[in-house]
């Protein structure tokens, strides 16, 4: 902040001209951030408050975070340009195909998809890149949450650190608190020996909440109350323990819809949805099936199924079905098909 009446009470004659009494700027800075400043100016010295120094601070991340987006994305359309130019059509594609998925401007850490709504997820996680915001991924049973989860945390900060999964739709309402937050020996019957909860076992690195919606209300006002304060208590214990956690959460279920209806807590979907990331269903990505089909058999034969091509009629198939259990299920049909086919397509 710099205000622009000098020590003598006078104003320089372009601010007096203007009318200004303070003057706000902050640079644009980071990988694939354009050069440029932001600037505000006001006609009332002291116009710029704490929260008002905050917001700035807030906004500025946020420009500079959707500039990055626009250079990413021009550079995805870069790419899917000159891959139009010389890809062969994968649907004629029997065998498999050779080197790195990774390594193809189709892929993003193992997960494939050439389609409009992939490339734009791509770009969604390379944004995510090097940061520790909170991250909700939503998306119906079968479109690889954990995948994605496990690549945000692959590419974050805390990569080197542990990320512990946790479903919250498989754990029993009376044992969830113990599961997030630990035990001490003879806190409950069967409790024999201490033991750390989710929390503790991911610090200083990820916290992946599976299927948060299925998350209990009292177990929800526990939760925020951990992420606020960053300390947890196990049960049996009246010791505080300091975490430092990035939680990432994701959910089959409408979280926005289960606030209005008043079964998910307002103030903690808002802690943990700084980002959301949206996963199609596998029937509005249709085109992407020849390319996941050939990585899923990759992937097969790579665990010890049986090597199979995919014919052109077997492709016609898959195309026509509905997919409602998404990617694991084409999965499980593909697994079953390779073991029938025993090495030829």
């Amino acid at each position: 902040v710099h205000e622009v009446v000098d020590e003598s009470g006078g104003l320089s004659p372009s601010a007096d001209a203007l009318g200004l009494r303070a003057v706000l700027c902050a640079p644009l800075e980071g990988a694939d951030v354009p050069s440029g400043v932001i600037y505000v100016d006001a006609r009332e010295a002291n116009s710029f408050d704490g929260p008002t120094l905050s917001f700035f601070g807030a906004l500025v991340t946020q420009v500079q975070t959707a500039l990055r987006n626009a250079t990413l994305y021009q550079r995805l359309l870069d790419d899917n340009q000159r891959l139009r130019q010389d890809a062969a059509r994968v649907s004629a594609e029997r065998g498999r195909r050779s080197g790195p998925l990774e390594a193809l401007p189709w892929s993003y850490a193992g997960i494939v998809g050439r389609s409009p709504v992939m490339q734009t997820l791509f770009t969604t996680l390379r944004s995510l890149e090097g940061v520790t915001s909170s991250v909700v991924i939503e998306g119906e049973s079968g479109t690889g949450k954990e995948l994605v989860a496990r690549a945000i945390h692959a590419g974050s900060p805390r990569a080197e650190a542990a990320c512990v999964v946790l479903n919250c739709a498989a754990i029993p309402a009376a044992l969830m608190e113990s599961e997030l937050f630990g035990h001490a020996r003879g806190a409950f019957t069967g409790a024999h020996a201490d033991r750390a909860g989710a929390f503790e076992r991911a610090h200083g690195g990820t916290l992946f909440l599976d299927e948060l919606g299925e998350l209990p209300l009292e177990a929800q006002a526990k939760l925020l109350r951990v992420l606020q304060e960053g300390q947890v208590r196990r049960l049996g214990e009246g010791e505080l323990r300091e975490v430092d956690v990035r939680t990432i959460a994701a959910t089959n279920r409408d979280l926005r819809a289960m606030v209005d209806e008043g079964s998910f807590r307002e103030d903690l979907y808002f802690r943990l949805a700084v980002f959301r990331v949206g996963l199609p269903p596998l029937r509005e990505r249709r085109g992407d099936l020849p390319l996941l089909a050939e990585a899923i058999l990759t992937e097969l034969a790579g665990a010890g199924v049986p090597a199979a091509g995919l014919s052109s009629e077997a492709l016609s198939v898959l195309s026509g079905r509905q997919w409602r259990g998404n990617v694991r299920e084409l999965k499980n049909v593909l697994e079953r098909a390779a073991v029938l086919a025993r090495g030829g397509p």
